[in-house]
């Protein structure tokens, strides 16, 4: 018999009496999730933080099985910090800007477990000089100002096209003189 060491399973037995029961019963379970390493800080504990997760199932086996020198911890540090910004409520109380609650499906492909993930952060990934970099959704303080001396011409604002530059075709109708 398999013990399906490392992975989380339920095993139900029941017994059947028609006295007692209509069917089977109605049974749920509530799943904590998978600890997984905090690389800021080195822990290894329960965690909704998306990026968090997102570099779990990155590099872990189950996942797609990424080697850590291919991910770009400065990125990733900035985007999971962002998600765990305090964000005030209306009430007055406050949560985490984002949270990862949900199940990837081994079933599906990785692209969609991590659109999936990324859903949670308003985030994105790409890959890059042979590393993933991340990104949460968040105001960011510009890095460029541009200004007149960076045009190499004069600057030229149409707001609006002119009636007789709006069309670019026109149409007759022949009437014969008969």
């Amino acid at each position: 018999t398999s013990t399906l060491s490392g992975m989380a399973y339920v095993y139900w037995r029941f017994k059947f009496d028609n006295d007692l029961f209509q069917g089977l019963p109605n049974c749920a379970v509530r799943v904590k999730g998978k600890k997984i390493l905090d690389f800021r800080t080195g822990t290894t504990a329960f965690s909704a933080n998306p990026v968090l997760v997102l570099r779990d199932y990155l590099t872990d086996q189950f996942g797609m099985g990424v080697q850590t020198a291919e991910i770009d911890t400065t990125s990733f540090t900035a985007a999971a910090n962002i998600c765990d910004e305090d964000v005030a409520l209306a009430e007055g109380s406050t949560e985490k800007r984002y949270e990862c609650h949900g199940m990837l499906d081994t079933e599906v492909t990785f692209k969609a477990n991590i659109e999936d993930i990324l859903s949670s952060m308003h985030g994105g990934l790409i890959y890059s000089n042979g590393k993933f970099k991340c990104n949460a959704g968040a105001s960011r303080t510009a890095v460029l100002t541009l200004d007149e001396n960076d045009f190499t011409g004069k600057i030229e604002i149409s707001p609006r096209r002119s009636r007789k530059d709006n069309f670019n075709a026109v149409k007759g109708k022949y009437i014969s003189p008969k």
